[in-house]
């Protein structure tokens, strides 16, 4: 498969909103009720939340014949630690590699900070990837995205001393 990743614009809001949707009806909807898919899937970014990730932290896209089919966010959060914020791919890209390479790119980014730890919070769906990545479940909870009850899992990966 012909893909590209690149860096997000502010102009790419729209498609990466609807990348990560396609995501949770695609994906998650294996691990989820029709009505938690429903709520979750509802997502809309905020313009003011967006640029500023988009603008200060690692956020990267991933195209394949022009169409964005995924992406990934991270940061450094202010406690050291850095954090994957979100990861979301659809049914073109999933199972294919690219999100191994994309979380590596995260770690690379993330590196230049020292944190000690990388947490992130994963649904049922992305624990075994994120597992296969080197993450350990922290702490099983219900996280509550648009009215919709969630079994999520903290999960961190130790990375330096």
């Amino acid at each position: 498969m012909d893909y590209k990743i690149r860096k997000t614009k502010l102009e790419d809001m729209k498609s990466v909103e609807d990348a990560h949707r396609r995501s949770i009806l695609e994906i998650c909807s294996n691990d989820y009720t029709l009505d938690q898919i429903e709520k979750f899937s509802g997502v809309k970014y905020s313009a003011e939340i967006w640029d500023n990730s988009v603008n200060n932290e690692y956020h990267i896209v991933v195209e394949v014949s022009g169409r964005v089919e995924g992406m990934c966010h991270a940061k450094l959060r202010e406690d050291g630690d850095g954090e994957i914020v979100g990861v979301y791919f659809s049914k073109v890209i999933a199972g294919q590699g690219i999100g191994r390479d994309v979380v590596e790119m995260a770690f690379d980014y993330l590196d230049q900070f020292k944190p000690k730890n990388i947490i992130l919070t994963g649904t049922l769906t992305a624990k075994p990837f994120y597992e296969k990545m080197g993450f350990v479940e922290v702490e099983k909870k219900k996280i509550n995205c648009r009215g919709a009850l969630l079994d999520c899992f903290k999960m961190e990966k130790h990375i330096n001393d």
